[in-house]
């Protein structure tokens, strides 16, 4: 328990270094020196990936590297870097602040998977196979579905990273 608590707080430690992007011209205008405004977005965005890496990672070794919950983990872990990366690209703060939900959903959604992969393993009755199939579907799918939506998004509103 104490390694998936560490995992989850490190996770929760990765989405709060973002949270500095919603506010970066009031807390630059009354010089609060936010981890974003000393470092820049890039930096910020490196080091939440880091921190998501070792927040999965101890949620992975935690759960005894279960299948069922190592393909939804995976999956969120890519999706996460993958929108960093617009992420750090991208200046428009309403754009950034839609990615920053994506952000968190896929954080959600595979805490989600978690928690259904720790629930069925204390259910009587549930098979070997299902005990691994539930957590994958269920976390997979909505990884998947917010994967989805964030390109759906991305087209209608030209979510795109500009180069810095």
């Amino acid at each position: 328990p104490w390694i998936l608590s560490i995992g989850i707080y490190l996770a929760f430690v990765a989405r709060m270094l973002l949270k500095d992007f919603r506010d970066i011209k009031g807390d630059k205008q009354f010089g609060k020196m936010t981890f974003l405004l000393r470092y820049g977005p890039k930096t910020t965005c490196l080091v939440s990936a880091l921190l998501w890496l070792l927040a999965f990672s101890a949620a992975i070794y935690a759960l005894h590297f279960a299948p069922g919950v190592l393909l939804p983990l995976l999956l969120g872990l890519l999706h996460v870097w993958l929108l960093l990366n617009v992420l750090w690209k991208t200046e428009d703060r309403d754009i950034q602040q839609r990615i920053i939900s994506f952000i968190a959903n896929a954080g959600n959604f595979s805490i989600v998977a978690i928690f259904i992969s720790l629930l069925v393993q204390l259910q009587p009755g549930i098979s070997s196979l299902e005990k691994e199939l539930i957590p994958a579907v269920v976390g997979g799918s909505l990884l998947l579905f917010n994967f989805v939506n964030y390109i759906l998004q991305r087209d209608q509103l030209l979510i795109r990273p500009q180069r810095v």
